[in-house]
């Protein structure tokens, strides 16, 4: 749509790109069930982030984390990994596909492979059927309705490291969204790359830049697998007993 391709431009293209024709550049992600989102809520004043992100007419969100200093990038044998950005990977997913989103509209998407391992680690396969997990350098040349970025770096040297200097892959991650784009990172640790922190200045103009509040991460609660499993299970018994009923009946 209009607004990703704009990131494409200010990074890359000098605004040269254009969307292939008027239907493109207005595209919006379809939430069939907007609404749900609100039964997760822990708390009538809770700051409801993952409703702001859910809106369709909000194409491009970058989730700044800051204000919550518990969340920071760890590292072994030069694996770097971020468990705090997973998290918020996988609030988005649940509120995404809670709401009627398809998990295979949906791509997650990283520069950094130790975190793609991280996330698949975290995530069972079966839990989104449909989603796909890749670097940007597996994404090239392919597409999805949404895509969520994790940044990965976070530390108190705000060192964003060597990838993100990369501007031809930070370019590829966020092109491949059709209709809705959710960055999620350090927005003090990633803005110590120049080209990062001008795009940071060009999402700030754009109020495109959402500042996540401290305890943002229990805003919302949502079921687990065992509880969701537990409650399928019931739902199931009880329209079996209906059928069984009405055929006796019958």
């Amino acid at each position: 749509c209009e607004d990703i391709a704009s990131l494409s431009n200010f990074l890359i293209y000098d605004g040269k790109l254009k969307c292939g024709n008027s239907q493109v550049s207005r595209e919006c992600l379809h939430v069939p069930n907007l609404e749900r989102i609100r039964e997760y809520e822990t708390s009538s004043n809770t700051d409801r982030w993952l409703e702001y992100i859910l809106d369709p007419k909000r194409k491009v969100i970058f989730l700044n984390y800051d204000k919550d200093e518990r969340i920071s990038e760890g590292c072994e044998k030069d694996n770097i990994t971020n468990e705090g950005e997973i998290e918020i990977i996988c609030q988005c997913l649940e509120a995404m596909t809670k709401c009627g989103v398809d998990p295979s509209d949906i791509g997650v998407m990283t520069l950094y492979r130790a975190q793609l391992n991280l996330f698949k680690k975290t995530i069972p396969e079966t839990r989104y059927a449909g989603l796909e997990t890749l670097t940007a350098d597996q994404f090239q040349g392919r597409d999805k309705e949404c895509i969520i970025i994790s940044m990965v770096r976070k530390n108190d040297q705000n060192n964003s490291g060597s990838l993100l200097k990369e501007l031809r892959r930070v370019n590829v991650a966020m092109t491949r969204a059709k209709s809705k784009l959710v960055i999620i990172g350090s927005k003090k640790t990633i803005s110590s790359t120049p080209d990062i922190s001008n795009l940071m200045g060009f999402l700030e103009r754009k109020k495109w830049i959402y500042e996540l509040t401290r305890d943002f991460r229990t805003a919302y609660k949502f079921p687990s697998n065992v509880e969701h499993e537990h409650s399928t299970m019931r739902r199931d018994k009880v329209e079996s007993k209906h059928v069984k009923s009405a055929t006796k009946a019958r």
